[in-house]
């Protein structure tokens, strides 16, 4: 599996689109959810990840969902 497994590639080619990424952490300060917002100077879009432990180890990913 390479790196960038998973990553989420929205940019057009050519495209002048910034993207910024936040996360939010759960209360053992674990990684709640990621979140990417792209924005190239028409349109918003919004991009999230949840993870999901169980006894406190990671147990999943979500692929990313346009929210």
């Amino acid at each position: 599996m390479s790196a960038n497994a998973g990553d989420l590639d929205v940019e057009k080619p050519g495209a002048n689109a910034d993207a910024t990424t936040a996360f939010t952490y759960n209360a053992d300060s674990t990684v709640n959810t990621a979140v990417k917002v792209y924005d190239n100077g028409t349109t918003i879009t919004t991009w999230t990840k949840t993870y999901t432990y169980t006894a406190g180890l990671l147990t999943s990913i979500s692929k990313w969902i346009r929210s």
